[in-house]
């Protein structure tokens, strides 16, 4: 190979066969590399800091990360679905999830301060905004006063 490299032939080098979920994550693994390379490019060590920012989002808070990622590549979902659905679908209380959200957020602050904004805006555009607490909390509430 290093022969051929200092004679100027061109070799691509012949990668191991593989098959299924091992060769589609080699795919994308190398499009991720591609595309950090090119932001490296743009403006030197770009795409090494974002690599590694997003390594410290994902070690800080996997929840925030996912939610990082989703944002990334434009679904707004993870925040916009209301917290009853959200709740639904990961088995919790919408009170959970609003309380978790809300220290998703939090998390995303400190690595990614630049996209809080937006995702604050997001979470309170909700088409069919709920307050987090729960028909029984309001009913003991009004029972008290």
């Amino acid at each position: 190979m290093i022969t051929a490299a200092i004679h100027g032939v061109t070799i691509s080098p012949q990668a191991p066969v593989r098959s299924g979920d091992a060769y589609d994550l080699s795919v994308l693994a190398s499009e991720i590399s591609e595309r950090v390379c090119e932001m490296n490019e743009l403006r030197s060590g770009a795409g090494t800091d974002f690599v590694l920012r997003l390594a410290s989002m994902a070690r800080l808070d996997r929840g925030s990360f996912a939610i990082v990622i989703a944002i990334m590549h434009g679904d707004t979902s993870v925040l916009t679905d209301s917290y009853s659905e959200r709740g639904e679908m990961a088995g919790r209380k919408k009170q959970t999830i609003h309380y978790r959200t809300l220290k998703e957020i939090e998390n995303i602050e400190a690595v990614f301060p630049e996209v809080t904004e937006i995702l604050e805006q997001l979470r309170l555009s909700v088409k069919h905004h709920e307050d987090p607490i729960s028909k029984g909390q309001i009913i003991r509430d009004s029972a008290s006063e």
